[in-house]
């Protein structure tokens, strides 16, 4: 993980050219599917990989910091998603 700058708090995931606040959830895969899988480390990309490959009916959610908890995230998570 690298820091853009000391005052930015935005980081890039190594492996990926994604720029996330620290703290934030990074939404992989968002297509409005009625179901979501929440996950982090290295297996994300094998079951990114699948999702495409196999068109399975889920969103992705990169977990890249568990603490702090995205709040923000859980809370779209909760009203967004099949209970």
């Amino acid at each position: 993980m690298h820091m853009n700058g000391p005052k930015e708090n935005n980081f890039i995931i190594e492996g990926s050219q994604t720029k996330t606040k620290f703290g934030k959830w990074i939404k992989e895969i968002d297509n409005n599917n009625a179901k979501v899988i929440i996950t982090f480390g290295p297996i994300i990309n094998e079951i990114k990989e699948k999702i495409i490959k196999q068109n399975l009916p889920f969103d992705l959610i990169n977990a890249v910091y568990q603490k702090p908890l995205d709040t923000e995230c859980l809370k779209d998570i909760s009203k967004k998603y099949e209970k």
